[in-house]
């Protein structure tokens, strides 16, 4: 039709700086995104595969006294591939007569709030990896008929502490607590955590649902933390044990009209993984 937008004429309808805004709301606002691994890389299309090594764990020997022998250790390195294998999109289909009698600039608003979208949506898929199946290398605290208690939180730290990760649990941003947003009202009641200890001062912030962390480990709360079958997967972790690889520039377009209404869409290209077994989950009732 003669009164479709075409794509030759998408350069100057679509400003460069919501590309910025947009990029900037994936990251910025990244709860879990900025949690993990981004091996972003060269991500262009679906089915991009990325090899993520995984250097093996080396042991200390004793050198043999009489002859100086020692043992020799072969390394073979590991990989998981992470494969781009989400293409999310989001369109808006913009009556004439609503963009006309609008307040505000409902395409930049539009564009403004696709970001924060993507992101929450990223987040997710992530968090979803926080199963059974993938942690198993430390034993999961509670059976899930439980609220999520101290006993859990300390048991995840146990458990990676005696997994040999205790310098790792140190290092600043190297592990976090992901926990279930209504894990807050269990948490609040934990007597060994006033707000001193939640907020790092008692006066340090009027926002008193804070949990900055426990036991010196960030804390994430989020609402997309994975639920299944009435249990929540509640997950401490470090850093490399979850990999999302994302298309570094989303494409932006308005799409031919409908009818009486512009259409717009932003989509993106990503995948997530699973990288290494470094993390234990927690159980907790959903409720």
């Amino acid at each position: 039709m003669a009164s479709e937008t075409g794509n030759t004429a998408l350069d100057v309808i679509i400003p460069e700086v919501w590309q910025k805004k947009i990029v900037a709301a994936i990251y910025d606002g990244g709860k879990v995104i900025n949690r993990v691994d981004n091996v972003s890389g060269e991500v262009s299309r679906m089915g991009d595969i990325l090899h993520l090594p995984n250097f093996p764990t080396l042991t200390v020997n004793d050198v043999t006294a009489g002859t100086g022998a020692v043992v020799n250790q072969t390394v073979t390195p590991t990989e998981n591939n992470l494969t781009v294998d989400k293409w999310k999109e989001i369109t808006m289909a913009l009556v004439d007569k609503a963009s006309k009698q609008a307040h505000s600039d409902i395409v930049s608003d539009f564009y403004n709030g696709a970001g924060d979208l993507l992101r929450q949506q990223m987040d997710a898929d992530v968090l979803a990896l926080a199963t059974s199946a993938n942690f198993t290398a430390q034993t999961a605290q509670g059976d899930g008929s439980q609220p999520l208690d101290e006993d859990a939180l300390a048991g995840a730290i146990g458990e990676m502490m005696e997994s040999k990760f205790a310098e790792a649990l140190d290092q600043a941003g190297r592990a976090t607590f992901f926990l279930h947003a209504g894990e807050w009202r269990n948490l609040k009641k934990i007597g060994a955590f006033t707000h001193a200890n939640l907020l790092g001062s008692a006066k340090a912030s009027a926002d008193k649902r804070a949990l900055p962390d426990f036991y010196g480990v960030s804390t994430v709360l989020h609402t997309q933390v994975l639920v299944t079958a009435g249990v929540r997967y509640n997950l401490l972790a470090l850093k490399e044990a979850l990999a999302i690889a994302i298309q570094s520039n989303p494409d932006i377009l308005e799409l031919p009209r409908a009818d009486l209404a512009r259409r717009f869409n932003i989509n993106c290209l990503y995948g997530v993984r699973r990288r290494i077994d470094r993390g234990c989950l927690m159980l907790s009732r959903d409720v």
